[in-house]
């Protein structure tokens, strides 16, 4: 039978500063190779039997003979699973005419009819399943098959920027709310007490996870095409690993991560999704971890888009989109060198990107070229310990860290440019219409050179710090709205050139 194999185009040629990661990516087929990667299966799970093989038709028994290749055919039938461990292999998409499926659903997920469940005695509607641990998310499907996260409420603010947070905290919010689910001990013992929607118990049940971690991937594993989904903690996690991932889908887990990378992972994204986790999309641990991305978007997480932990991580993203977090894009409490080129970060619950580095001592460097973020924060208790380079930056920017900021435009921010600490330049801005200041200095050396701060209701604030600004080439006026507009150089009216260090460059 013919088999159009969804084989993805080369990402040889592709250069700039993911051109090591690519070499590595490129290796990988190579590697394989040389470890017997002509020994393929195939998995049909509508018409597969394991006892031939050809196709089999569950995955635990196609990587059980051992292959290298592994082919998972399209099907709106998921290929479900109660764990993976996987290691040097390659696992693609196998898509013949006419079939319904846009990816290989490869699901750590087991489906509830109603006749798995019993009627509860905790209240009217109320269905019971014994389970002897805590799920960590329920999902329902949609008429299409897609996962929709159960049970779960808007924040309290009701913004549409914040992605579901569990909400069901004991067996009386379930009584009192259909749309609600709870584990824990109840009258029939210890187990999942849920409510429908609208009481209604849906035709296609229920998906909760089958596994702790949906997918463990050591050694060198290569990802084409593919919809990963599952997990009570996460869905894909790494350690000892180089791997990637190209146009898949990876996302809905329970309390964790899509993608977690442990110690001496690197792995690399392409052209993939990473949505609905339960915490971060992805998150690094430092211990050599290594993350790269081309054209990736990650949304609609609980917690974070991009989250780097830890000491020594190394961080390349280029043109990537970190929208509709339920806390920030991109956030990253721990060490190492961080480049992000063509990215975006709006529309987050909290902010769009934020660095808080603590006492870290270690030292860290963050590159960002053609970036928009509603707000990017940059801090550690000592700013000698983080270098940022920004070129063409949108948004607010709050430092205290040294930094060379080229070229910046900020609109509408509560405040445009803050600076806490370090020795920070910003050359080449246009900041209007901030609410409080345009550019606020409470600390550290700052150098304006090249720029314009308009109609806001101050131009500068100053409560601390040395401030040198070049002459005749920064313009912070009255606006002409309201009373002295751009003047405020401290929380007092003192004129401007009062309040400059001089010597001015």
């Amino acid at each position: 039978m013919s088999r159009d194999r969804m084989v993805p185009a080369p990402i040889s040629e592709q250069s700039g500063p993911h051109t090591h990661q690519i070499a590595e990516v490129v290796g990988l087929s190579d590697a394989l190779a040389a470890a017997g990667a002509g020994v393929e299966a195939y998995v049909d799970p509508d018409t597969g039997d394991d006892a031939t093989g050809t196709p089999y038709k569950t995955v635990a028994a196609a990587l059980a003979s051992g292959p290298k290749v592994l082919w998972l055919r399209c099907s709106s039938t998921p290929i479900c699973h109660a764990g993976l461990s996987i290691s040097n292999i390659e696992i693609r998409a196998w898509k013949e005419p006419g079939d319904a499926g846009i990816r290989p659903k490869l699901w750590a997920l087991t489906n509830h009819q109603s006749g798995d469940f019993s009627a509860s005695s905790a209240g009217a509607g109320i269905y019971f399943l014994s389970l002897a641990v805590d799920p960590n998310a329920v999902w329902e499907l949609d008429a299409n098959g897609g996962l929709l996260r159960f049970g779960e409420a808007w924040s309290a603010e009701n913004d549409p920027r914040k992605p579901f947070a569990r909400a069901s905290v004991d067996l009386a919010d379930v009584r009192a709310e259909a749309g609600r689910w709870f584990f824990g001990n109840g009258p029939e013992g210890q187990g999942l007490y849920l409510r429908p929607a609208n009481d209604v118990f849906p035709a296609l049940g229920f998906e909760l996870p089958s596994a702790n971690t949906g997918v463990e991937a050591t050694g060198l594993v290569s990802l084409f095409g593919l919809e990963i989904c599952g997990g009570r903690d996460t869905v894909l996690q790494a350690s000892y690993c180089l791997g990637l991932d190209q146009d898949c889908y990876i996302g809905h887990s329970g309390s964790a991560d899509a993608l977690d990378l442990m110690v001496q992972a690197r792995w690399h994204s392409l052209r993939s999704q990473f949505s609905d986790a339960g915490d971060d999309a992805i998150n690094t641990n430092g211990n050599g971890a290594a993350y790269s991305a081309l054209h990736c978007l990650y949304t609609l997480n609980v917690g974070d888009g991009v989250a780097p932990h830890g000491v020594g991580n190394d961080v390349r993203l280029t043109s990537c989109t970190m929208c509709e977090n339920g806390k920030y894009g991109f956030v990253s409490i721990g060490t190492g060198y961080f480049y992000l080129q063509g990215c975006t970060m709006v529309r987050n619950f909290v902010s769009g990107m934020r660095f808080q580095l603590g006492d870290h001592t270690e030292q860290t460097t963050v590159e960002m070229l053609n970036c928009e973020a509603n707000k990017a924060k940059i801090r550690a208790n000592d700013p000698t310990t983080v270098s940022v380079k920004a070129t063409n930056f949108r948004g607010g920017m709050e430092l205290q860290a040294n930094a060379t900021v080229f070229g910046f435009w900020s609109s509408g921010n509560q405040r445009g440019f803050r600076v806490y600490g370090g020795t920070v330049e910003l050359r080449d801005f246009k900041i209007t219409d901030s609410g409080f200041a345009g550019v606020e200095q409470a600390g550290g050396d700052l150098t304006l050179i090249g720029g314009a701060v308009l109609r806001g209701a101050n131009g500068f604030v100053k409560s601390g710090g040395t401030t040198t600004i070049h002459p005749n080439s920064v313009n912070i006026p009255d606006a002409g709205i309201g009373a002295p507009q751009g003047r405020h150089l401290g929380l007092d009216a003192t004129p401007l050139a009062a309040l400059v260090s001089l010597p001015q460059i």
